[in-house]
């Protein structure tokens, strides 16, 4: 019995310190991927794409998040679909509803 209440009490615990070694984790290897990059662009005198981004991620042979996250390129930064606040852009958004002032200046 108080095996299970120690179990109970640090799975959570432990859960958590692996969940944040695997952000860190994924954070420092986007820098240093990032730094790889930006040095890869200068040393070819490349202009910076998302296309150069994709073919340069290609044939980077190290796994960049522990956790299987997607790496992408977007504004100029790297981003982990797991760890990176993304916002998608895709999503469906009801148009804003807008007011005619002089259609209302007209009814009065």
């Amino acid at each position: 019995m108080i095996i299970g209440i120690i179990t109970a009490i640090t799975f959570p615990l432990y859960n958590t310190f692996v969940e944040n070694i695997e952000y860190k984790v994924c954070e420092n290897n986007r820098i240093m991927l990032e730094n790889n990059y930006k040095t890869y662009l200068e040393y070819e005198q490349i202009e910076d794409k998302e296309m150069v981004f994709n073919d340069f991620l290609d044939e980077y042979d190290q796994k960049i998040c522990p956790d299987g996250g997607e790496i992408i390129y977007k504004d100029g930064h790297i981003l982990c679909t797991k760890h990176s606040n993304i916002i998608d852009d895709t999503e469906d958004q009801p148009v804003p509803y807008l007011y005619d002032y002089h259609l209302k200046i007209m009814m009065e």
